[in-house]
């Protein structure tokens, strides 16, 4: 049975927070919905008033979330945090590139430039919190 330490419960926790906030960017904030967020609990009106600024959120939260969680069933390293946090950062943006231009894989996506700069501060982030999460641990 595999044991988890202190590091990787904050990480767990952390991630899981953070997903639970990029959820709820897109059920109170996002007009279109998608498929994670039921009907019924998605409560965004039809018209986004946010800047377009905060339309890049959700992209700094699921690279620093999904960082978190994969660096958190890793072994609690400083080489694994690294490739977590830069394998997210490689899907991401490749996910992010494949939107300009609509194809098959990403049919109904929209490629932004602000995006491109969420991930990497979502990633980073993800770094900075994991590895002080290792010191702090030790």
């Amino acid at each position: 049975m595999a044991v988890v330490d202190d590091h990787q419960s904050r990480l767990l926790v952390t991630g899981a927070i953070a997903i639970a906030a990029g959820l709820s960017v897109y059920a109170l904030l996002r007009p279109v919905r998608i498929p994670l967020i039921p009907s019924a609990l998605h409560f965004a009106a039809s018209e986004s008033y946010w800047p377009a600024l905060f339309g890049a959120v959700p992209s700094v939260i699921h690279a620093f979330a999904m960082s978190l969680l994969t660096a958190a069933c890793l072994r609690p390293q400083r080489r694994n945090i690294l490739i977590a946090c830069l394998t997210w950062c490689v899907i991401d943006l490749v996910f992010e590139a494949g939107q300009r231009t609509t194809s098959r894989f990403f049919p109904a996506g929209t490629f932004d430039p602000l995006d491109v700069l969420a991930i990497l501060l979502g990633a980073t982030l993800a770094g900075v919190v994991a590895l002080a999460t290792l010191r702090g641990t030790r």
